[in-house]
């Protein structure tokens, strides 16, 4: 036990390390630019980061690790699997912790998080009250003012998160139904649909009432959250493009059309979405030297109708560093990049 134990805590030090180590690069790098003049500026800002990104990260791993039963055990990659049928399961609509797992299908829970998203409290149950991974009441949520209160009377600013399980209680992320063509390189591939891919059965479920889902030869992908001014958006983001409808019953016979396109600028340190052909009205040919044209592109970015927002840093860090996503190059799905010249 005590070597389990013992193993479990350097598992988190090293995850808990790799999510500073992204803090640094993510909330640093304009700041550390390298100059002389703003390297009082840059260790501050590291200290600060690593001082506030410690407890977040460490809660977060800690939430997974306390899990109990329903901890999650890994993830799935692109791979070309055949669906199961479309089956006529209701899908489990009760907090795992009292209402049970679905020993057949998928479960939601609503998660009880800190406002920032990287402390998990526990799950809510339809009275208000909270309960931890043991079923134990451990305070109470209001949706008046989004605030958790323990049981002995502290109170903090509070956020839902809904959390899908399959049928042993690991966390599902939702992924993109796509084609398999370009593998192992991800760029172009095609997006037909959403769904849910169990861990336990590799059972695949559609996203709208999570019926099992025949998806033929097409494989699955990671996907991730966008967040606008703090607060999650309804998309996700895979390959390049942006999707804002990503609730879907069937499989679509032709490729689901884009509402975005995600942009990396390297100068920012952003990986944002912006609306379809943001930038059509540029003309790189009217005598624009690539400084105007930087200019105008990033005068574009500040125009909150085509900046639809940017990748969620902590879903990418979640599905990443701990549930095994692979990373993407500069922590943004993209081959659109604009950069300074």
């Amino acid at each position: 036990m005590t070597r389990r134990q013992k193993g479990q805590a350097m598992a988190e030090y090293v995850i808990v390390c790799g999510g500073l180590i992204a803090a640094l690069f993510w909330g640093a790098n304009v700041e550390c630019d390298g100059s002389d003049n703003t390297s009082n500026k840059c260790i501050s800002k590291l200290l600060s980061v690593m001082h506030d990104g410690y407890d977040g990260y460490s809660s977060s791993i800690s939430a997974v690790q306390q899990y109990g039963e329903y901890a999650a055990k890994g993830a799935y990659e692109p791979t070309p699997r055949t669906g199961t049928g479309t089956g006529g399961r209701d899908s489990g609509t009760g907090g795992a912790i009292g209402g049970g797992l679905d020993p057949d299908g998928l479960t939601d829970v609503s998660q009880v998080t800190s406002a920032d998203g990287f402390s998990t409290f526990g799950n809510l149950q339809p009275d208000g009250t909270v309960l931890d991974a043991n079923g134990e009441v451990i305070g109470f949520y209001s949706d008046a003012d989004n605030s958790f209160t323990g049981t002995h009377g502290n109170s903090t600013s509070a956020a839902l998160n809904n959390v899908v399980l399959d049928e042993e209680g690991n966390i599902l992320h939702l992924r993109a139904v796509t084609s398999c063509a370009g593998l192992p390189s991800p760029f172009p591939r095609n997006t037909y649909s959403w769904a849910y891919v169990s861990k336990a059965s590799s059972k695949v479920f559609n996203s709208l009432n999570k019926n099992e889902l025949d998806i033929g030869n097409l494989c699955t992908q990671s996907a991730f959250k966008v967040v606008k001014n703090g607060q999650e958006q309804g998309g996700r983001i895979i390959n390049s493009e942006y999707f804002a409808a990503v609730f879907s019953v069937d499989v679509s016979t032709t490729a689901l059309p884009a509402t975005g396109e995600v942009v990396y600028w390297p100068e920012l340190g952003i990986c944002s979405v912006m609306a379809s052909n943001w930038d059509a009205d540029i003309d790189p040919d009217n005598d624009k030297d690539d400084d105007e044209l930087y200019a105008a592109r990033l005068a574009l970015f500040s125009d909150p109708d085509r900046n639809l927002g940017e990748i969620d840093r902590v879903d990418y860090f979640n599905q990443t560093a701990i549930y095994g996503a692979p990373t993407q190059p500069n922590d943004c799905p993209t081959v659109n990049i604009v950069s300074a010249p």
